[in-house]
């Protein structure tokens, strides 16, 4: 009887360490200032809430790189160490990825292949963003301009939903995770006319 309440006494005891050792870490994922009116209660149900909405923005972005999957994608950056990331983490993805150096590449690779989407370097050598994009063969094309000076990411805004821009410096997973999201955006609206 005496090893039974010992080895109870035992499991307790490593229940207790995980337990600790769990709010140490909600603690420190996610600090406050402690506020001693609100009490213990209303702070873990600030990290609840708090992890709730990380959890939530860790799906939609799981959601916009399924949306990725297997596309035919075009990037045109004249950087050879950022072509390098994004490529390897496109064909990550499964993606078909084309590259080139210049806009006018870009161009010829668009009109020979029509990709699906497109990232681009908003200062390119031989063609402004906005010639590039209004020189493109499919008006469907998801396009990122990665690298846009403020003002650039101003007149790009302009140009409707297909249409997004990265300042710099750029996080090539960010680039990517927003291609999906205008796909997915893109489905939905085609989705949302098909019912009308």
């Amino acid at each position: 009887m005496p090893e039974k309440l010992l080895l109870s006494a035992r499991w307790f005891a490593v229940l207790v360490l995980l337990v600790s050792i769990a709010l140490i870490l909600a603690r420190w994922r996610y600090p406050q200032k402690p506020d001693p009116s609100e009490g213990t209660l209303a702070y873990w149900r600030e990290v609840w809430r708090m992890w709730r909405k990380a959890r939530s923005r860790e799906k939609q972005r799981e959601a916009d790189l399924k949306s990725l999957r297997r596309r035919y994608v075009l990037v045109v950056d004249p950087d050879e160490k950022s072509t390098r990331v994004l490529v390897w983490r496109l064909e990550g993805l499964g993606c078909k990825v084309s590259k080139a150096r210049n806009g006018t590449q870009g161009l010829a690779l668009a009109s020979s292949g029509a990709p699906e989407v497109i990232i681009a370097d908003a200062l390119l050598p031989d063609v402004s963003a906005i010639d590039f994009y209004k020189s493109l063969p499919m008006p469907n094309a998801v396009i990122v301009f990665v690298g846009a000076l403020q003002a650039q990411r101003e007149e790009l805004r302009e140009l409707g939903d297909r249409v997004a821009s990265l300042g710099k410096p750029f996080d090539p997973e960010n680039a990517v995770v927003l291609a999906g999201r205008l796909l997915r955006q893109g489905g939905n609206l085609t989705s949302r006319l098909s019912r009308l």
